[in-house]
């Protein structure tokens, strides 16, 4: 038996559209070899095998292998769902290689007036990365903010559903480039800012343009005993986060989530403590001299 006679064994050889879903161009026959502990590789030109003279249909060995490469470029691949402030919500099939955020949304029909800026939220599926740990708070923050409960009920189930298997992308410009399977969701106005974590009063406070974070904290009854006015972290609509440092207040913008952390759980200074053990070890080291 001779390799073209296995192809045609196989099947699909005869079929145009099943050598678009191969490697025509590069194939491999392993042949064990009985002076080495590994196989023989004989590169394999498939073209030259089905086309060309018979010294390219090499004769069949017993226990050959003849390892034939699908090609990925020729599969289906998954499209970018896009949902919320669009004009034109729905699927859509990347076109080019790093087709862009800004290129989906445009074929999308663009943003709606009622588009909250950059509110834009990027779902990936994690293939992509390491599995993160499971971030409950994060997920409730995403959730809350969303527009219109009552009347987005629906897609925001079917989101929860698939935000489950795929990890949020924090993003600023929009030449972000998009990858199959993203989900991308179109944030309304909220006209306010979530506060979490260790305040008295949390919850959505009316978005005040150019209000500092101490208005939006001092709004929610301000800061607990076991809240850390040196760990408060700013979470933008887009995904991207920043610390409130102690010279720098971050701007706060619509649809931005405030949330105020405890503070580290340090052991107090022990006076009694301390001389006891410094006793113990002068006594010790006396004891020793």
């Amino acid at each position: 038996m001779k390799i073209k006679d296995l192809l045609y064994l196989g099947g699909g050889f005869e079929d145009s559209t099943f050598l678009k879903t191969i490697f025509m161009e590069k194939g491999e026959l392993l042949r064990r070899n009985k002076d080495k502990s590994y196989e023989t590789i004989i590169e394999i030109d498939f073209n030259d095998v089905m086309l060309k003279s018979e010294k390219y249909n090499l004769e069949l060995q017993n226990l050959d292998r003849l390892s034939i490469h699908a090609n990925p470029n020729y599969f289906e691949k998954e499209n970018i769902r896009i949902s919320g402030e669009v004009k034109v919500p729905g699927s859509y099939s990347l076109i080019t290689d790093y087709e862009t955020l800004e290129s989906i949304l445009n074929r999308a029909g663009g943003i709606t007036n009622k588009a909250l800026e950059n509110g834009i939220s990027i779902f990936r599926d994690t293939l992509y990365f390491e599995k993160p740990p499971e971030q409950k708070t994060f997920q409730l923050i995403e959730l809350s903010n969303n527009a219109d409960e009552a009347t987005q009920y629906a897609n925001r189930k079917e989101l929860e559903k698939d935000v489950r298997k795929k990890i949020r992308v924090a993003w600023k410009g929009k030449n972000i480039v998009m990858m199959p399977g993203d989900s991308v969701v179109v944030k309304e106005k909220t006209g306010t800012v979530l506060i979490a974590g260790e305040v008295y009063n949390p919850g959505l406070i009316e978005y005040q343009k150019g209000k500092s974070i101490r208005y939006y904290l001092s709004s929610a009854g301000g800061i607990t005993n076991f809240g850390s006015n040196n760990n408060v972290i700013i979470t933008y609509a887009n995904g991207f986060s920043v610390k409130k440092q102690f010279l720098f207040s971050p701007k706060i913008t619509d649809g931005s989530t405030i949330m105020v952390y405890q503070k580290e759980n340090i052991k107090p200074f022990n006076l009694t403590e301390f001389v006891n053990n410094l006793t113990s070890i002068i006594s010790t080291v006396i004891t020793t001299y």
